[in-house]
């Protein structure tokens, strides 16, 4: 495999996945007990409306980025192993 672009672009999407996995964590345990804590305020619902549009979209970025990676190793696999074909032709040429 190389250790070009593509790697390095895979790796990145597994940070992201890892760092938005941590993140929901964090929300999720920084917002517990905060419908109890904030009941009968007319905030409450705004709040929980957040609370819910982040979790989803980090959810999504999480779930994104795992797919990204796979695709991303995949495509670092192909083009190494298509650079390697590349320049094994080219080292027969040059030995002639």
């Amino acid at each position: 495999m190389t250790r070009g672009p593509w790697s390095f672009a895979s790796g990145v999407a597994g940070d992201l996945r890892i760092t938005s996995g941590s993140a929901l964590t964090e929300l999720a345990t920084a917002s517990e007990g905060v419908p109890a804590g904030t009941a009968g305020f007319a905030s409450t619902r705004a709040l929980t409306e957040v609370l819910t549009s982040w979790q989803e979209r980090l959810g999504s970025v999480r779930d994104e980025s795992s797919r990204l990676k796979s695709s991303l190793l995949a495509a670092a696999k192909e083009f190494g192993e298509q650079e390697v074909r590349t320049e094994q032709s080219f080292g027969a040429v040059r030995r002639k």
